[in-house]
């Protein structure tokens, strides 16, 4: 597969609000480019470091910072002796301290379809830290429910609730 870069000679002086940007950063913004426009598919290996280093006409070290930036933004994946990959970035769902909303509004606010997978449900005596809680007395039996809350197909949260006795029991079926 050829690596095509459309990219400004890396000794043009591009300013951002009156600074120099760094060229790993233009590098950055040109493979997330190629991302949008599917240049850059998900699942297609990145070439090289040298190779890249080539293409940009900048030292390994640049393109590391690059390519370790879409990392940890979730846009890269790295498979340890293989290379790395671009990978379907994760959604984001606005969240914010200030306001709590349920999981669902998060989701269905941003236009995502919403799902969940049970992971288990059992009944066992409830510990002494949650009856404060339920105002229950310690070793009644409650429900609880481990569940995978999911986005678009992709998991973004993981629950465990505890319900008083038999209530989770009815409310909520691995069948669901």
């Amino acid at each position: 597969m050829t690596f095509l870069i459309r990219f400004k000679n890396m000794k043009e002086k591009e300013t951002y609000d009156g600074f120099m940007k760094h060229n790993y950063l233009r590098i950055k913004e040109e493979l997330e480019r190629q991302m949008r426009t599917g240049e850059l598919a998900v699942g297609t290996k990145l070439p090289s470091e040298p190779d890249m280093a080539s293409e940009f006409k900048v030292s390994r070290e640049t393109i590391r910072a690059a390519v370790k930036q879409l990392e940890r933004e979730g846009k890269l994946r790295v498979r340890r002796g293989i290379g790395r990959f671009v990978v379907r970035p994760l959604a984001v769902i606005p969240s914010s301290i200030d306001h709590l909303s349920s999981t669902s509004e998060m989701i269905n606010s941003s236009s995502l379809k919403e799902g969940e997978r049970h992971e288990s449900i059992r009944i066992e005596p409830c510990q002494e830290e949650w009856a404060h809680f339920l105002e229950i007395s310690p070793q009644d039996p409650v429900t609880i429910i481990e569940r995978i809350r999911m986005a678009d197909g992709e998991p973004v949260s993981f629950n465990i609730n505890i319900y008083d006795g038999q209530f989770g029991k009815r409310e909520y079926s691995p069948h669901r």
